[in-house]
């Protein structure tokens, strides 16, 4: 029998996702962190709150942080993303 998966021709390619729901960062690491990456919460001066490795996806409860306004930093030592976020 043959199979007409709609996936066929699809590439298994995706974009890093990170979206904040209440007192959660959610994050995903794209196709293209092939080997993880390190997540690192920065607070306006580039300073280092949080670090943590990760192959896949991660939550951090972000209820521990002071009301302001932050950047999530990933990296795999080759590529990075930068992204700004509100407590």
């Amino acid at each position: 029998s043959t199979s007409n998966s709609k996936l066929g021709n699809i590439s298994n390619t995706y974009e890093t996702s990170i979206h904040q729901a209440g007192e959660n960062l959610f994050i995903e690491l794209g196709s293209h962190f092939v080997n993880g990456a390190t997540i690192c919460i920065l607070d306006l001066h580039g300073r280092e709150i949080i670090q943590r490795q990760t192959s896949h996806s991660m939550v951090f409860d972000i209820r521990p942080l002071s009301s302001g306004i932050y950047h999530i930093l990933l990296s795999d030592g080759k590529q990075k993303i930068l992204k700004r976020f509100r407590k």
